[in-house]
């Protein structure tokens, strides 16, 4: 699904929020789409937002130090 999801992003003009609640496991494919996105938004002064990460997702974000790298709302 990580092409999906990088074709999703790139047609969306602007800031993008990216509702990570369902999503039970996440692989290195999806953190690349994932970095990729925010330097591409970021180049253009926008943001990328990851919201609501489940545990499981926040467990990889952390350990790969994403969670300081990346904006991420956990409400």
């Amino acid at each position: 699904t990580a092409p999906q999801l990088a074709s999703a992003i790139e047609s969306i003009p602007g800031d993008v929020k990216v509702d990570l609640a369902g999503i039970e496991f996440m692989d290195s494919s999806g953190i690349r789409v994932l970095i990729d996105a925010h330097q591409t938004l970021a180049a253009h002064s926008h943001t990328l937002t990851l919201v609501r990460p489940a545990p499981a997702v926040m467990r990889v974000l952390e350990l790969s130090n994403l969670d300081s790298y990346l904006v991420i709302d956990q409400a």
